[in-house]
């Protein structure tokens, strides 16, 4: 065999390896990057668990202070609501005995009266507070799932790459052994035909 083609065999060979070695780094190298993906989010979703866990927590309070029951418990049970409201009536029970009205109609309609001024604020209060501790877990929750999707986004494509990286090492392989098979080839004729 003529030493360019002994020569060429070889450069071939070592192309195909040298095709072969680069895909499987850069697979190794695309499941390495998809760990670190998988790790990220795996913190990323830690880190944001405790808040999406408080604003879970915060949906039945907020259910139970949405319905009429519910308000009523917490107006009962609660010690603000229950000062300001007996503040509210002492001041109506004072004026109305200077004026001698205790038990007129306008006197127990300023209790009712009172009772709503004592009670919307304060049910609105915490409406707002439970709402936003609920909206506050539903960002985070938000942020969970968007790390989950972006994730798995950079992984998808780096799947493709590694599959891209795979391919094209595949096809380099096979050039350079076409090539070592065209050079055999083209010796052997070349030796043949000298024979002849």
């Amino acid at each position: 065999m003529p030493l360019g083609t002994a020569l060429g065999v070889y450069s071939g060979n070592k192309s195909a390896q040298a095709a072969r070695d680069a895909a499987n780094i850069q697979a190794q190298s695309g499941q390495a990057a998809i760990e670190e993906a998988r790790a990220a989010r795996e913190q990323s979703r830690a880190d944001l668990q405790p808040f999406a866990q408080f604003g879970q927590q915060q949906l039945t309070p907020l259910a139970q202070m949405i319905s009429q029951q519910g308000q009523v418990d917490y107006l009962q049970n609660s010690p603000i609501f229950q000062a300001s409201l007996r503040n509210m009536n002492e001041q109506v029970l004072n004026n109305a005995a200077v004026r001698g009205r205790l038990n007129a109609g306008d006197t127990r309609q300023r209790f009712a009266d009172n009772f709503q001024a004592a009670a919307l604020p304060l049910l609105s209060y915490q409406t707002n507070n439970l709402f936003n501790a609920a909206q506050f877990g539903q960002a985070s929750a938000a942020g969970q799932a968007n790390s989950a999707l972006t994730t798995g986004a950079n992984i998808g494509g780096t799947l493709t790459d590694i599959g891209n990286a795979r391919a094209a090492g595949l096809v380099g392989e096979r050039n350079a052994k076409n090539q070592v098979f065209r050079d055999l080839t083209g010796a052997i004729t070349s030796v043949y035909g000298a024979m002849i």
